[in-house]
């Protein structure tokens, strides 16, 4: 929950399995990063996907290799602090399989999601936007 502390679990952070930046170009990215706030919290591990000013991309999306290890992912997501103010939703699918959405509002503090991964050998972290010039976040972790 936040309180405007670190935010951290025991588990593995998904920001450390087989990650493949798919969106790696001029207009969109996604990178890993240590430490992101969202709504005054501080969340590590995390997986930052920016849609730039000017992009005709709707959706930014990572890949994750998990050789069918996991069970759950648990985590939180939410807009960056002090990036645009614009609504998205994040997808999660399972070998091409929709597992769930979240509608995030970027007015909203981070929500905390959860979702069964059981057998999935690839994982897609997918970010849409309706418009560009904001960043969200997925601080997720796997069991």
């Amino acid at each position: 929950m936040p309180d405007g502390k670190s935010q951290s679990f025991a588990r593995l952070p998904l920001s450390t399995v087989a990650l493949q930046l798919e969106q790696d170009n001029n207009t969109n990215r996604a990178h890993v990063i240590d430490s992101v706030s969202m709504g005054g919290a501080k969340y590590r591990n995390a997986i930052a996907y920016r849609r730039n000013p000017g992009s005709d991309e709707c959706a930014i999306f990572t890949l994750h290799n998990l050789s069918s290890k996991y069970k759950t992912m648990i985590g939180y997501a939410g807009r960056i602090d002090g990036t645009g103010m614009i609504n998205a939703v994040l997808n999660i699918y399972g070998d091409g399989t929709l597992l769930s959405t979240y509608s995030l509002r970027a007015r909203d503090f981070p929500i905390m999601t959860s979702t069964i991964i059981d057998g999935v050998s690839q994982l897609k972290i997918e970010f849409t936007t309706t418009d560009s010039g904001v960043s969200y976040a997925f601080a997720g972790y796997l069991e």
